[in-house]
């Protein structure tokens, strides 16, 4: 059995990375062709939320029902993805990793598990940490993503029962969430997990105060280090 004392399941946007500008646009091109819209995509907040939930939240305010959204969404994540391939290059001049997490990835591999919990599906997660050129720090069969469900909440089961399945030993007091924003904490707190928040996205420090640690960001390697208690 692998030796390893914390799985951390980190979220991608906001928190590793920002500046996937691409992601967006290539959303928007899929929402339009797939669910026929003639109109400007009216605009919701996408943070910490999964990729399902966006488009149905988004489609709810064009008037389109549950069945027709779910029906499609196969169908969407397919031409996602295919949009996003597409803008890849832009993807990889673009997209900019935050002040500390190369660092910090280092120094906490060792004795960790670095892995994903994401509101991405899991190829588009793939793309943008590939762009980045951190897809491999991450052990990619211990994530949970988008792809596996439309509720955030109910992604840290999946990862933790992922990572075990994987050969690991983790209980819920050993796998620590770290991202950006309230719902990233609502999630941690949903699975019986610890939280460590980051003030790198769209939330200030006040706004994450529910997290069990909030730092301003992860240049302070020592600082994360003893976040973990």
């Amino acid at each position: 059995m692998v030796k390893k004392s914390k799985l951390i399941l980190w979220d991608i946007d906001g928190t590793l990375i920002h500046g996937a500008r691409q992601a967006a646009q290539a959303f928007h091109v899929a929402l339009r062709s797939v669910y026929e819209l003639d109109t400007e995509i009216k605009r919701i907040s996408y943070a910490g939320k999964t990729d399902p939930q966006i488009v149905r939240e988004t489609l709810l305010l064009h008037d389109l029902d549950h069945d027709h959204i779910t029906s499609r969404l196969p169908q969407f994540q397919t031409a996602y993805l295919h949009e996003i391939g597409l803008l890849a290059a832009q993807l990889r001049a673009d997209v900019q990793v935050l002040p500390g997490v190369r660092e910090t990835l280092a120094a906490l591999a060792p004795a960790t598990v670095h892995s994903l919990l994401t509101g991405n599906f899991i190829t588009s997660a793939r793309l943008k940490l590939d762009a980045a050129e951190l897809s491999h720090w991450f052990d990619w069969d211990c994530g949970a993503f988008g792809s596996d469900h439309e509720h955030r909440n109910s992604l840290v089961p999946i990862a933790l029962a992922r990572a075990n399945n994987a050969g690991y030993a983790f209980a819920p007091a050993d796998v620590v969430v770290i991202g950006d924003t309230p719902n990233d904490i609502a999630c941690a707190r949903a699975g019986g997990v610890r939280v460590i928040a980051v003030a790198t996205g769209s939330f200030d420090r006040a706004a994450l105060g529910e997290a069990d640690v909030v730092l301003a960001d992860l240049r302070d390697v020592e600082a994360v280090k003893r976040a973990f208690g």
